[in-house]
């Protein structure tokens, strides 16, 4: 329910999802909204489970929509190679 009303929201500027415990399922939701998105500048995903697989998800939507000028992917389980994307 949450996901549909971020994915249809095209006024959003802020987004913070730290400490929530988001995967890989949850990422390809955020990639999309990230994707759709125009407003979107900032993204608190910190503290999750999103991994190499879910940063390379969100680096290939920031390919599409970079207007997002602030994201926090701290402590996710990425790692040196997993951030080779960036």
């Amino acid at each position: 329910m949450l996901s549909s009303a971020l994915e249809l929201n095209t006024s959003l500027v802020s987004l913070h999802l730290r400490g929530n415990f988001i995967g890989i399922e949850e990422t390809k939701v955020i990639s999309r909204i990230i994707e759709t998105n125009s407003t979107l500048r900032s993204l608190d995903l910190g503290d999750n489970c999103i991994g190499s697989e879910g940063l390379e998800m969100i680096c290939k939507s920031l390919e599409i929509n970079p207007t997002l000028t602030l994201i926090d992917i701290s402590n996710n389980n990425i790692g040196i190679e997993g951030a080779k994307p960036i």
